[in-house]
């Protein structure tokens, strides 16, 4: 590249056929024709906790396929790199499967029992996060770089990046990695605005789920309760570390309704399952997933609280990190704001208790009144 050009306006001179052709450093002629399979949840222990036969080395090769071939693609220039993600569908597919039914805090069940399975699953889980960390940069040194509008655009139109792949990099990845995932999510809404807009799509959606819990299902059904006690506890911890670590993307959340439905799922939701909770046998044989309940409960209660004060409270500590607080731009619009989506939760008789032990108010008020 001696005239240093973008990749995207690069062509590289190579012999085809005993011919020199000029071919583009961003196209099809460098795509690696594999077919990146997809990840698979390990399925090798019974509802009793009992060993599968046949099940566990069959799950060892097939992820020692996917490390491969990502360990592969991560060894890549620059432009075969970014070819192969474009041009080769499977490589995303494979990285979103791998999201999608990766190991979380509420699944690692999966791998508890055998060491092989943990040291590969920790060998995937590195390749997987280096791919994303790859993808949001745009200039690997003077030689190999794009156009960050080039960029953001084929990150966005080609589904590389989208908002609920967000979402997933947070649950798999936020706990061990908060930096790095931060770093992913901040770069790529700064490469391409649209993430903004499909961000408000995307917490509208949100509500969806929220409506669809029906109690009646969890009445006297253990392994339904336990369902709605997993979904509920992933998606607001998710939250919880998504505007942790984004808090830019804090007043997305801010609406409104969205804080409504949240006060309902708290208020009403959370209260009933409980009840349900309460009206199974704790001696039963099921005694473990009955305390394992009990806990994914509670971890949504302290997760919501930590992901409305995250919401509620992020323009605030910008306020706060100025050299002159009280002088802040829009310093009274952000307090007023505040003070009104704290004034919401007045009625909300278990979230206001609850919140108040954590964040006590008079400590914020005072603050804001400074």
């Amino acid at each position: 590249n001696p005239d240093n050009l973008p990749v995207e306006k690069l062509t590289l001179k190579i012999a085809i056929n005993g011919k020199t052709e000029d071919i583009a450093a961003i196209c099809d002629h460098w795509v690696n024709p594999i077919n990146f399979i997809r990840y698979k949840s390990p399925k090798i222990w019974d509802s009793d906790g009992r060993h599968i036969i046949g099940k566990r080395d069959p799950w060892l090769e097939r992820t020692q396929f996917i490390i491969d071939d990502l360990n592969w693609l991560l060894q890549q220039p620059f432009h075969i790199f970014w070819s192969n993600l474009i041009y080769n569908h499977s490589i995303v597919c494979c990285l979103k499967s791998y999201l999608d039914y990766g190991p979380t805090p509420f699944n690692q069940i999966q791998f508890r029992k055998d060491k092989a399975m943990r040291l590969k699953g920790k060998q995937l889980e590195k390749v997987v996060l280096n791919i994303y960390k790859r993808i949001i940069i745009s200039r690997e040194n003077d030689k190999e770089f794009m156009n960050e509008i080039y960029h953001g655009t084929i990150i966005y139109e080609n589904f590389i990046l989208s908002v609920p792949t967000f979402f997933d990099i947070c649950q798999i990845f936020g706990r061990k990695y908060p930096n790095a995932v931060s770093d992913i999510i901040t770069r790529a809404i700064k490469l391409n605005g649209s993430y903004a807009n499909d961000f408000k799509l995307f917490i509208q959606l949100l509500h969806n789920p929220f409506n669809c819990i029906d109690l009646k299902d969890c009445a006297g059904k253990f392994k339904e309760l336990g369902k709605v006690a997993v979904f509920l506890a992933e998606l607001w911890t998710t939250i919880e570390i998504f505007v942790k670590l984004c808090p830019q993307t804090a007043k997305f959340f801010s609406k409104k309704v969205f804080l409504t439905q949240m006060m309902n799922v708290y208020e009403n939701i959370l209260p009933k399952l409980y009840e349900e909770h309460r009206e199974f046998d704790i001696n039963q044989r099921n005694r473990y997933h009955l305390e394992r309940i009990k806990k994914l409960l509670d971890l949504t209660r302290i997760s919501m609280i930590r992901a409305f004060r995250g919401i509620t409270y992020a323009k605030i500590s910008r306020i706060l990190e100025a050299p002159n607080p009280s002088e802040a731009k829009h310093v009274v619009e952000m307090v007023d704001r505040f003070l009104t989506q704290i004034s919401g939760i007045v009625t909300e008789k278990f979230f206001l208790q609850d919140y108040n032990k954590i964040y006590p108010i008079e400590l914020d008020l005072e603050v804001v009144s400074q």
